[in-house]
């Protein structure tokens, strides 16, 4: 098994790490890098002393920064992303086709700053974000998760420095482990 550790100091967290597979690979640049069944390892970790900016709207809650370490890694090509400092947003009981009856919830965790030098060709990738979609029981407050939670649909989409470029990963996560992180 992979292991991906990251090696900081500062205030204790936890990182969490899963393991799956690319379903569907799309976008507009170098996405002859990626195929379905490829295996991928994400990786995340929270700053937990991030306060919601939205403490009164029970369904929503926004972390200005809290992402303390979103990392993608591609076991066949050893491609490796590794961004900090990005937005992390929790939603609960959203109708996101309009239809009363269903309700979901979901996190995005984006990653703003490299933490190495990703590339994918020619093409530095200067951003990173992550999506996660399930039932309304995924979460059960608008908080960051302190725990697993159910990635089994979702993407992860690589967005390039030099244009508008990206790639759209769709995939099929399962919980692997976590452990202590430092957050610097």
């Amino acid at each position: 098994m992979l292991h991906l550790m990251v090696l900081t100091q500062g205030l204790a967290a936890t990182y969490f790490i899963y393991e799956g597979t690319i379903i569907i690979d799309q976008g507009d640049s170098d996405s002859h890098f990626f195929s379905d069944g490829d295996t991928v390892y994400i990786t995340y970790a929270f700053d937990y002393s991030v306060k919601d900016t939205y403490p009164d709207d029970p369904n929503y809650g926004l972390y200005p920064d809290a992402t303390a370490s979103l990392r993608f890694y591609h076991v066949e090509s050893g491609f490796e992303a590794h961004f900090t400092g990005g937005n992390t947003s929790v939603l609960m009981n959203q109708n996101p086709d309009g239809n009363p009856a269903r309700s979901d919830d979901g996190i995005f965790i984006f990653g703003s700053t490299p933490l190495n030098n990703p590339e994918l060709g020619d093409n530095a990738v200067g951003s990173l974000s992550f999506e996660a979609v399930g039932d309304s029981s995924m979460f059960d407050k608008d908080k960051l998760p302190d725990g697993p939670i159910d990635l089994s649909m979702s993407n992860l989409e690589l967005n390039f420095s030099s244009s508008y470029d990206y790639i759209i990963l769709y995939m099929d996560l399962e919980f692997v482990s976590q452990g202590p992180f430092d957050i610097q």
